[in-house]
């Protein structure tokens, strides 16, 4: 059987344009997919960022080597200097020099993946009052897992919830030397 040519140019024409808008559907449902997607971690971020903002402990992602990725805004508080100058290497030349093998160690054994980690070291913090700046040195304690995104040893990324025990370590102190005094009497 014989189809006529402009029978045969019709019939053509309904078969393309099936076909020309189930790839524009495609390419419209793809793109709307895309667009959720983009919104759904820009609110997921958001949520992060308010948690991060509102929490008095500081969260903070190092590398390996103990370079801060990321610090939560709660850090300025605690350390007395803006979130930017504790990134890289900022908090660990904070830390004061007998505790810094203390804080490596305890980053790379996360590393390692030995499990969570605590430790206790101090830092410096910079107080502004009308007599200028003062520095003091706070203790810290810093509880430390690795990030299950990274879980290869090389590129091994752990976070760290930290907190100031100042406090704790004063009445420890002050209770360790009242028991020094009753053991002498």
């Amino acid at each position: 059987s014989h189809v006529p040519t402009d029978l045969h140019d019709m019939f053509e024409g309904f078969g393309i344009a099936p076909v020309v808008l189930y790839c524009a559907g495609l390419a419209f449902v793809a793109q709307s997919l895309e667009e959720a997607s983009r919104e759904m971690l820009n609110a997921e971020e958001e949520r992060y960022g308010l948690l991060a903002r509102n929490m008095g402990d500081v969260i903070s992602r190092h590398r390996r080597n103990g370079a801060v990725e990321f610090i939560s805004p709660a850090a300025t508080t605690l350390f007395g200097v803006p979130e930017l100058d504790l990134t890289g290497h900022g908090l660990f030349n904070r830390v004061h020099v007998a505790d810094r093998v203390a804080y490596l160690t305890a980053l790379t054994d996360v590393a390692r993946g030995t499990g969570e980690r605590d430790v206790e070291f101090r830092v410096r913090r910079e107080t502004a009052g009308e007599d200028g700046v003062t520095v003091r040195f706070i203790w810290i304690e810093m509880r430390c897992r690795l990030l299950e995104e990274t879980a290869s040893a090389e590129n091994a990324e752990i976070v760290a919830v930290m907190r100031d025990v100042s406090e704790r370590k004063s009445h420890q102190q002050a209770l360790d030397l009242a028991r020094g005094e009753t053991e002498k009497a």
